[in-house]
């Protein structure tokens, strides 16, 4: 009976690390064009490519419809993300003490205010 609920934990926390790593990417995607440090990787790739202002202005609009598409390709599954996001949230709170619980809280807002300003 030990064994079976250890393979349990297990198999969740692996869920739990792999819905975390799906929703981070998919998150950086959509919003990668948009953020400061998608403008900073836009000038990284400016100053690595030596890109004259005609290509650098293309580039930018190349990211910003990538950006449009994938925004526009997310929008059906979006609800059923966030879902998944917060079921996770819930089954870490579980596993959590009280001053895990407030730190984890923590990541949380900064997480929703840096989404927030890069909107």
């Amino acid at each position: 009976m030990q064994r079976s609920k250890a393979l349990a934990l297990i198999a969740l926390i692996g869920m739990l690390v792999v819905g975390g790593a799906v929703g981070f990417t998919l998150d950086r995607l959509v919003h990668d064009s948009c953020t400061t440090a998608g403008r900073r990787n836009v000038d990284i790739l400016a100053d690595r490519l030596a890109l004259s202002s005609g290509q650098r202005t293309a580039v930018d609009s190349i990211l910003d419809k990538r950006h449009r598409d994938l925004n526009a390709a997310l929008t059906p599954v979006r609800p059923q993300l966030d879902s998944i996001r917060l079921a996770a949230r819930a089954e870490i709170f579980k596993l959590l003490d009280t001053t895990q619980h407030a730190r984890f809280q923590q990541m949380i807002d900064e997480s929703q205010r840096d989404e927030e300003k890069h909107r």
